[in-house]
């Protein structure tokens, strides 16, 4: 870990600029929630040292010249690309997509050599162990000049080393492990509570089912733990042009038996609330990867379920959980209630031994921001 730097009196009184790059602003709560994470823990590390930091918005005006990026980017004192599956294959023209940046080179960020890069949480978006050369070459160029390099979990710290990307990379864990949630209560009603999130794919965005083969498989259970006297909640963690958790919530209570027991909570950009409304559940089930780190954090026992990406077991993995995944295109109802009742008969003892795991991580994250604040003060003072 690096020597924190000790700041001087006129040193101390100007803000430091930060450019977080990330899925935000697209109403999707796990990115969302990503974003919150990183800026309260910024943030806090940042008042115990006394220095002052600004976040500055991402950049998302489709006609920037390439001049015009550079200089952006250049005025601040540190860029960190966030978490999500925003590592992989198609990263340029997701940037591009994501950030309108329609028609400049990405490279502009790598041959920056004037603001420190820092990856934090983020995670692979890719299925193959090998990326094709072309695109290996990009991301060596990209990411090979972070300062620091902190993944989601070890698939993800493994793709880069396999590919030869980098070979200094360390696992983190995935931001939203640091959510801590709200104290306001949803009044939720029923004994047994369980929370249901699923996902409406509008795009063709790759995954191992098609939607309705999921919504199927979400409504036999959803009538299965109706059947043990479940109150089911479902809610939308993300409603924007691409995805709809409320139309799929719709489907799957179509496809349902008991359709009359499910509530829907509408959806909300309120990300701490919907967050926090996680922890209202006695158990939890989310195609999405955020509801079910989330239900972990705030000790809601749930089966991950992978659905592309492998991002779901790159998150289990990291809390030492990968029992307790599986596969869409690999379910069984049979084989879900055998994972769900070895929950149910350990859950204190799975629980507990997750709560250290994450506070492991969390650990480690404040280690990697303090590390990443030496970094941007220091940089600063050679200009």
């Amino acid at each position: 870990m690096a020597q924190k730097v000790e700041l001087t009196m006129d040193e101390s009184n100007k803000k430091y600029k930060i450019l977080l790059l990330g899925w935000y602003g697209y109403n999707a709560i796990g990115d969302d929630i990503m974003a919150e994470v990183t800026k309260r823990l910024f943030f806090e590390e940042a008042k115990k040292r006394g220095i002052k930091l600004q976040f500055v918005p991402i950049p998302v005006v489709k006609d920037f010249k390439h001049r015009m990026i550079y200089s952006y980017l250049v005025k601040n004192d540190l860029i960190i690309i966030g978490g999500g599956s925003i590592l992989g294959f198609d990263t340029m023209s997701l940037y591009i997509t994501l950030f309108g940046f329609d028609k400049i080179n990405l490279h502009k960020i790598s041959r920056n050599r004037k603001t420190p890069l820092v990856i934090f949480g983020g995670g692979f978006r890719m299925e193959k162990e090998k990326l094709p050369e072309k695109d290996r070459v990009h991301m060596k160029k990209l990411f090979g000049r972070a300062a620091l390099k902190g993944v989601r979990g070890p698939i993800s710290q493994q793709l880069f080393i396999s590919n030869r990307i980098v070979n200094d990379v360390d696992v983190i864990g995935d931001p939203a492990l640091s959510f801590y949630p709200t104290s306001v209560k949803n009044k939720l009603n029923g004994d047994f509570k369980v929370g249901m999130n699923v996902r409406f794919m509008k795009t063709g965005e790759p995954q191992y089912l098609r939607n309705e083969e999921i919504y199927a498989m979400f409504a036999r259970l959803a009538d299965y733990f109706v059947e043990e006297s479940a109150q089911l909640y479902f809610f939308s963690f993300t409603e924007n042009k691409h995805d709809s958790d409320t139309e799929a919530a719709k489907r799957v209570i179509k496809l349902m038996k008991h359709k009359n027991n499910p509530k829907l909570i509408p959806f909300s950009n309120d990300a701490l609330r919907m967050c926090s409304l996680i922890g209202e559940f006695d158990y939890l089930i989310s195609q999405r990867l955020h509801p079910c780190i989330l239900g972990w954090v705030q000790k809601v026992p749930n089966i991950g379920f992978e659905y592309q990406f492998l991002k779901t077991t790159d998150f289990m993995k990291s809390i030492g959980l990968d029992d307790f995944i599986i596969r869409t295109d690999e379910f069984s109802f049979d084989a879900y209630l055998e994972k769900y009742e070895k929950m149910k008969q350990n859950r204190e003892l799975i629980i507990e031994r997750s709560q250290e795991s994450i506070e492991y991580w969390k650990r480690k994250q404040r280690e990697f921001v303090n590390e990443s604040l030496d970094i941007m003060v220091e940089n600063r003072e050679r200009r």
